[in-house]
C-alpha cells in the first residue's frame, strides 16, 4: 500500500527509519520535523506585566504553574506546592485541570488541603493570596500565562497517561518539570533532558524537592529556561518544509 503514498514527511530520523522498515520507498521519504514546534507567533507575543496584573498577583509573588494536570495529579502537585511553600511567602500555585468538567472536584482537593483558592475568571476582581491557589477556569490561555511562572510542572506524567506538549512553556523560556509518564513525547522529552532544559521526577515527593532546588536557585532556572527557548527556536520550520514539498507535488 505504502507505494500507492508520493510522499512521506517525518519528524525524526527514527520515525524515517521505522516507514522505509515498513516499506516506504526511500525516495519518497523526507524528514521535515515536528509541526508543534511552529507555535503561533501570538503565543509568544505577551507582556508578562499585563498577564501578572490580570492575575491580580502581588509584585513579589513567584507564580508554580501545574499546566494539564490529569485525576490522580492534584494531591501529589498540591502537596508538593505545600512543601516547597513552606520556608516562603513568596509563592502561589496556578492548577490547570486538563478536561475542565474536573474544575469542581480539583477546587474541592485544594480547599481540603487547606489551600486558599480563587477560580481565574474571578481576576483580578479578586486577590490570590500567597501561599494559595489559582484554579484556570478559562479555555485557551494556558499558553500566555506560562511566560510569568517561575517553575511549570507538566501534567499527565505523574500518572501512566503519556504526558503532555511542554512546547508553549518551553518558548516562553521557562524551567520544565515533568513525571516519568511521558512516553507520548518521548523524543522530545529525550531532547529536553539532554539539553538540560527539563527534569524528569518520580512522584509528588521528589517534585517537591527538584521545585524547592529550582526556587532556591534562580540561576539555574534561567538556565533550563533559556536552554529550552533554544530547542524550540532550533527546531522551527517543520511547516514550511512540509508545505514546500508538497506544494512541488501540486
Amino acid at each position: 500500500m505504502l507505494q500507492y503514498f508520493r510522499l512521506f514527511c517525518m519528524q525524526s530520523d527514527a520515525d524515517a527509519e521505522r516507514i522505509l522498515a515498513l516499506g516506504a520507498p526511500p525516495e519518497r521519504v523526507q524528514v521535515t520535523g515536528n509541526l508543534k514546534y511552529d507555535l503561533p507567533a501570538s503565543e509568544q507575543a505577551v507582556d508578562p506585566a499585563a498577564v501578572r496584573a490580570g492575575l491580580a498577583l502581588p509584585a513579589a509573588c513567584r507564580l508554580v504553574i501545574a499546566g494539564s494536570i490529569h485525576r490522580g495529579e492534584d494531591e501529589p502537585v498540591i502537596e508538593a506546592f505545600q512543601a516547597a511553600a513552606s520556608s516562603r511567602r513568596d509563592l502561589c500555585l496556578l492548577l490547570a485541570p486538563r478536561h475542565p468538567e474536573r474544575l469542581d472536584e480539583v477546587e474541592r482537593v485544594v480547599r481540603r488541603a487547606g489551600l486558599a483558592c480563587v477560580r481565574r475568571s474571578r481576576l483580578p476582581g479578586e486577590t490570590p493570596r500567597a501561599g494559595g491557589a489559582i484554579l484556570l477556569d478559562t479555555m485557551g490561555e494556558l499558553g500566555r500565562l506560562y511566560a510569568v511562572a517561575s517553575v511549570v510542572f507538566i501534567g499527565g506524567s505523574l500518572i501512566p497517561h503519556g504526558g503532555q506538549n511542554i512546547l508553549e512553556a518551553a518558548a516562553h523560556g521557562r524551567p520544565v518539570l515533568h513525571g516519568p509518564h511521558m512516553q507520548n513525547f518521548a523524543e522530545m522529552r529525550d531532547l529536553f533532558q539532554a539539553a538540560g532544559a527539563a527534569l524528569q521526577v518520580a512522584d509528588g515527593r521528589s517534585l517537591g524537592e527538584a521545585l524547592q532546588t529550582l526556587l532556591d536557585d534562580p540561576a539555574k532556572a534561567d538556565r533550563m529556561g533559556r536552554a529550552g527557548r533554544s530547542i524550540v527556536e532550533a527546531q522551527r520550520g517543520a511547516t514550511r518544509r512540509t508545505a514546500d514539498l508538497v506544494g512541488a507535488l501540486l
